[in-house]
């Protein structure tokens, strides 16, 4: 198919806005085929952005086209492809998800092996084995989740095998994930040797988050042992504060409490110090432990969230900016507070406004956002900005929050 002019597709867009705009009707189909034909655009990011959105959506009767972007010469746009191809496990890919497994951008490798554990087909099993001896750690880490997902009898003694050998922290916590995933006795009774013999206390919390999953709760009261200790450790050190407070904060951010509520007493002292971190001496911390301190704020309580208004009384990053909105998109936060999303629809940066539309495409969406995206939409300075944007209404139509 013959790739569709920048400005062709840019009058498309509009022409659809202006219609909505006049009879306030909105024709999923239209957009749907608006979407196909943003997917065939020259424009790079009409057609990233395009894929994004079908796989976010799962707009399964547009499968034929993203299957045209794996073949797109730009690896970031067919890593995404096959980001969708695994989302809808589109067997009729197989053949080309296997080419593209041989591919030399481990972007491309890494994705390939998501779509090959989702697709599930026994024949090419070997493959995602294999990548668990990759050199990229992404791949590795992807084939790790791969083996979660098949339905072969050598994945739960493969992922111990591999457990018992890796050093690389975030590896082991993903096969711990992995290990929540599956059922078997094994798993159980390495989960628990995990949580007695391990020395890092991240990697113990997620043993002991993956056996709750699994109806196993006796080794809840280490967890809490941990974070009083974390707690004890930043009242009683004055110095090397960032070290205690981004184990702290490690501790606090993990998805153990997002399950297993933390005491309102230790929530408390935990917002003090979160509060001194991103208020009090907000331009005293590094990016890095603000960024921890955000992200641990979302497992308090909702009263404790509305720190996030005064954030916005300081010179932002781009990194606290992208940690912020991340933490507004998320489902545990007020909904009121995704207001604060608006913020960053008129940044100076581009990307920060691309991942602002993402995030309230992710989360649940409340009506004056959606109020305020349809009076600025034709103004919006990019084609794929008002694509992401017509996607947010689009979803809209049959769910959202007054």
């Amino acid at each position: 198919m013959e790739n569709i002019k920048s400005t062709k597709i840019g009058t498309l867009i509009d022409d659809f806005i202006n219609r909505y705009s006049i009879s306030g009707s909105f024709s999923k189909d239209q957009f749907e085929n608006l979407l196909a034909k943003a997917i065939l655009s020259e424009d790079r990011d009409l057609r990233r952005v395009a894929c994004k959105i079908v796989r976010r959506l799962r707009i399964r009767n547009l499968i034929n086209y993203i299957r045209i972007l794996l073949n797109d010469e730009d690896p970031v746009i067919k890593s995404l492809s096959l980001l969708a191809i695994a989302q809808f496990k589109d067997e009729q890919s197989l053949n080309k998800v296997v080419e593209l497994y041989y591919s030399d951008n481990r972007m491309v490798k890494s994705s390939s092996v998501l779509a090959l554990g989702s697709i599930d087909n026994p024949s090419f099993h070997g493959l995602i084995f294999n990548a668990l001896n990759d050199k990229f750690d992404d791949v590795r880490e992807n084939a790790i989740i791969a083996l979660s997902w098949i339905n072969d009898y050598r994945s739960i003694p493969k992922l111990i095998e591999i457990y018992d050998i890796e050093k690389n922290r975030n590896i082991k916590n993903r096969i711990i994930k992995a290990f929540s995933i599956l059922s078997s006795e094994e798993i159980n009774r390495k989960l628990s040797e995990i949580v007695i013999k391990e020395n890092d206390e991240t990697i113990i919390l997620s043993a002991i988050n993956s056996l709750y999953k699994k109806g196993i709760t006796k080794y809840l009261l280490l967890a809490n042992t941990f974070l009083l200790k974390a707690l004890n450790d930043n009242y009683k050190n004055n110095t090397s504060s960032d070290l205690y407070r981004k184990n702290l904060y490690n501790i606090v951010s993990h998805n153990l409490w997002e399950t297993k509520p933390i005491s309102q007493e230790e929530q408390r002292s935990i917002y003090r110090i979160i509060e001194d971190d991103l208020i009090l001496k907000f331009y005293l911390r590094s990016d890095e432990l603000k960024k921890l301190a955000i992200n641990s704020l979302k497992n308090l309580n909702l009263n404790y969230h509305h720190l996030m208004i005064k954030l916005f009384e300081n010179q932002l990053s781009n990194v606290i900016k992208m940690e912020i909105i991340n933490f507004l998109s998320s489902y545990k936060v007020d909904k009121n507070l995704k207001l604060l999303l608006l913020e960053f629809l008129v940044d100076d940066d581009r990307v920060i406004r691309e991942q602002t539309l993402f995030a309230i495409l992710d989360s649940q969406l409340i009506k004056p956002i959606k109020n305020h995206i349809e009076k600025k939409i034709l103004s919006m300075e990019h084609n794929h900005l008002k694509l992401i944007a017509l996607a947010i209404i689009y979803n809209s139509l049959d769910n959202y929050t007054v």
